[in-house]
């Protein structure tokens, strides 16, 4: 197998979110996960132009637990 060599002179960040990572050196990211939920009360925009004056939303969700994570320890 022939090695692969990467030079950066400059890394630029613009977002990390939810399953993402930044990692130097060596690493070893065994049994890594991720979740997450989002909720949004507004929908979908589209078309040009559009104004929302003083507009108020809601996102009713009554859930208490949307996904249960169950760990098993020692893994």
């Amino acid at each position: 197998m022939s090695d692969i060599n990467i030079k950066l002179d400059n890394v630029e960040v613009k977002l990390v979110d939810k399953s993402s990572g930044i990692f130097s050196g060596e690493n070893n990211h065994s049994k890594w996960s991720s979740t997450s939920k989002t909720n949004q009360g507004l929908g979908v925009i589209s078309r040009k132009s559009n104004k929302f004056d003083d507009s108020k939303t809601l996102v009713n969700d009554p859930n208490t637990l949307d996904m249960p994570i169950s760990k098993k320890l020692g893994r």
